[in-house]
């Protein structure tokens, strides 16, 4: 056990030299740090995104570490520590950038304007996803039109329509999940 202690605190010294070294511009100790690391800051990025490319693209952020090597501080936490906190806080920006521009998307479609949207960047898609929300159930659609539409918060949604306000949350997270994987089926191919 005393064994595991010393290892790991050779580890976290090793990791903090690594990143005063990139601190100072140095390209190795980048290098060094991503082959130490970026298997664990992949499985953070991996939980977040829940896909594999999104996740690589949110890791590929890591290049920008020089960046934000300063700002290291080894009183606050071990780098494994501020490294997870990078990844989550970039994987956290990218899920709400990609739920803006969905829900530009589903509200575009929801007016029946998305083919002359400059949002929707192509008809193809818009169309795709207007046949997704023509087949969602009419709670699904009703949701979508009260949120997207009438500018709704959930809890309004669920007082509205008199439902529990997890109801309302899961309505509309099965309705813009099956929007999202239009999107991706498109953007995929």
């Amino acid at each position: 056990m005393k064994h595991a202690q010393v290892n790991a605190g050779a580890e976290a010294e090793a990791d903090r030299v690594l990143v005063e070294r990139i601190a100072r511009g140095d390209v190795v100790a980048m290098g060094a740090l991503y082959d130490r690391r970026a298997r664990q800051v992949f499985a953070v990025a991996m939980r977040i995104m829940r896909d594999r490319t999104e996740a690589e693209d949110v890791v590929h952020a890591f290049l920008a570490l020089h960046d934000h090597a300063a700002s290291f501080s080894p009183d606050k936490g071990t780098v494994v520590a501020w490294l997870h906190a990078l990844v989550k806080n970039r994987a956290i920006d990218k899920r709400r950038r990609q739920s803006r521009r969905l829900c530009i998307l589903a509200t575009h479609v929801v007016h029946e304007h998305a083919s002359a949207s400059p949002d929707v960047q192509s008809a193809a898609l818009a169309n795709d996803v207007a046949r997704v929300i023509e087949g969602m159930s009419d709670v699904q659609r009703r949701t979508l039109r009260l949120v997207f539409v009438e500018g709704l918060s959930l809890p309004e949604v669920a007082r509205r329509e008199g439902i529990c306000l997890g109801t309302a949350k899961s309505r509309a997270a099965r309705a813009l999940a099956g929007v999202r994987s239009a999107v991706a089926f498109d953007l995929a191919s």
